[in-house]
């Protein structure tokens, strides 16, 4: 088995340690950055290593909590999803249930600042059997129902959706490619894009 496939498997088993399951979005962190990040040079023994250590702990660290999974797609060239999943620190305003303080965390903020989808597995259309497409929006203010209003970038597709609240979801798209959401919830308003994989 070569590098790349050793690295599929550990996202693999990353993945079954949470199905059906919340993790504790620290942990999820560790994973996504030891299995999920680009390799612009060869993988070496002792990363792997690592990312079974990591794969490891999710499955010991797996806890009730109303949290999400990740994502990491390159971006394509000129896209509004170019470069906007950030893994610093999360606003103070958004760090509650983080630990230490969403640091390491995928997330899209807001163009407002006003709310932030944090992500915790790579988004997809066709998600492998158990894995969901998990976001957690984090706002600013207001907890209610959350209105989405999608549109495929560079098209005219758009999808539309209502969750029961602005926090844990499933939010799935028909197509793979860079989705501008219009948000949203209790009087509130905010727009990000998010990039699907096929």
């Amino acid at each position: 088995m070569d590098d790349e496939q050793t690295i599929t498997e550990l996202r693999r088993a990353a993945d079954a340690a949470v199905r059906d399951h919340h993790l504790e979005p620290g942990v999820a962190a560790a994973v996504w950055s030891a299995t999920h990040a680009p390799r612009r040079r060869p993988v070496h023994r002792w990363a792997i290593a690592g990312g079974v250590v990591a794969a490891a702990a999710v499955a010991a660290a797996v806890a009730v909590w109303g949290g999400s999974d990740g994502h990491s797609s390159p971006p394509a060239s000129g896209s509004a999803c170019d470069g906007n999943v950030t893994t610093a620190a999360l606003p103070g305003w958004a760090q509650a249930g983080f630990s230490p303080d969403g640091l390491h965390t995928p997330h899209v903020v807001g163009a407002h600042g006003d709310i932030i989808a944090a992500l915790f597995v790579d988004l997809r259309v066709h998600q492998p059997v158990g894995t969901y497409n998990k976001v957690l929006w984090i706002a600013r203010d207001g907890f209610g129902p959350l209105h989405i209003r999608a549109q495929l970038e560079g098209t005219s597709r758009t999808v539309t959706t209502d969750l029961p609240d602005a926090g844990p979801s499933y939010v799935d798209m028909p197509a793979a490619g860079c989705w501008l959401m219009d948000l949203t919830w209790s009087g509130q308003h905010d727009t990000l894009a998010l990039r699907y994989s096929p």
